[in-house]
């Protein structure tokens, strides 16, 4: 796509704004727009500059088009919540979880790890959820002579 950050993330804007102006009609051209929205997601675009108007363009096609983005979302949402949590981010997902309300409960969930990784260092685990058995946590008995 465009290599300078002004031209990219202006062109992301553009196509959040067209999808936000012509709907549904945009539907047939979301295979190529997500592959760039993928790439514009993708660790080196990261560091480029900033990911916000890719989140902008996001909502924007999930008001839009609704469902429609339903199978595409496995293939977004790995590189989405790679991202810091930003306001941005915060709107897309829930826009994404508004519009699309089969993947709202995915989203839910990988929110709530990634919100337990920041504050706990660990994924979220729900209370009363069983602890993991592991050979360290398994107590060692020894046997004795007499029994059989």
């Amino acid at each position: 796509m465009l290599k300078k950050d002004k031209e990219r993330n202006d062109a992301f804007l553009a196509i959040g704004n067209i999808a936000n102006s012509v709907k549904s009609a945009i539907a047939p051209y979301l295979d190529g727009v997500l592959i760039y929205v993928r790439e514009g997601l993708s660790v080196q675009s990261r560091k480029r500059g900033s990911v916000n108007p890719v989140f902008d363009c996001i909502s924007r096609l999930a008001v839009a088009v609704g469902q429609t983005l339903s199978k595409y979302m496995e293939a977004l949402l790995d590189p989405i919540f790679a991202c810091d949590l930003t306001p941005k981010l915060t709107q897309a997902l829930v826009d994404m979880g508004f519009y699309i309300p089969p993947v709202k409960p995915i989203i839910q969930e990988r929110l709530l790890d990634m919100l337990s990784m920041v504050l706990c260092g660990e994924p979220f685990k729900p209370l009363g959820a069983p602890q993991p058995n592991t050979l360290n946590s398994v107590p060692i008995i020894p046997k004795d002579a007499k029994d059989p």
